[in-house]
């Protein structure tokens, strides 16, 4: 069995990984849902370990060629970061439970797992980071610290991710984006107004 038997055992490790997360997959488990046998799972991905490690792995491609995707066509910043904001959704909604794995326990495990979860993060920090900033060039965002708006960004969608229930109802992803954009570029206070330092006490 070639490819099609490596595929079969990434689609049902995915699957796996999803409902019952790292700890509550075996390879046998894995085996048993792909209909293969636990050999060919460990001839393709050599442990557990590696096998969630590539499925990190796809995360982060399928992330990076979305945000890539999304930019396709607009052409101001606000346009982009809109973009930015549904197509990063629209992927993390699409498979829910999934990323909720990845963002719970890849960081725990270290290795080559917490390795490409870093790397997807600094991805993706800059894809937005680089919008914020050419916005900024063009004068169609004030001044603000780009790195630092981005990471605010991506905590928000993580954070709904982590947080939201994995039910069967399925979000409006349009009107979350757009409540997430206010957020980011409005701030939450009724008047834009630089914040002030807090006052010393004695």
């Amino acid at each position: 069995m070639g490819p099609e038997g490596r595929q079969a055992i990434v689609k049902a490790a995915r699957k796996l990984f999803a409902n019952r997360g790292f700890l509550g997959v075996s390879i046998d488990d894995v085996a048993r849902e792909a209909n293969v046998s636990k050999g060919l799972v460990l001839y393709h991905f050599v442990s557990k370990d590696r096998l969630f490690a590539h499925i990190i792995g796809e995360v982060k491609e399928d992330l990076f060629r979305g945000l890539k995707l999304a930019l396709e066509g607009q052409t101001n910043a606000m346009d982009k970061l809109m973009a930015l904001i549904k197509g990063y959704l629209h992927l993390v909604e699409s498979e829910r439970k999934l990323w909720r794995i990845v963002l719970h326990e890849a960081y725990s495990l270290g290795g080559t797992a917490r390795k490409l979860l870093v790397d997807c993060r600094q991805s993706n920090l800059g894809i937005i980071s680089g919008v914020l900033e050419e916005g900024m060039g063009r004068g169609e965002l004030r001044s603000i610290d780009p790195q630092l708006a981005s990471l605010c960004l991506l905590g928000i969608i993580s954070e709904r991710v982590l947080t939201t229930s994995t039910s069967t109802h399925e979000p409006d992803v349009e009107q979350l984006a757009i409540s997430v954009a206010d957020i980011v570029l409005n701030g939450l206070g009724t008047q834009h107004r630089k914040a002030q330092p807090a006052l010393k006490t004695t």
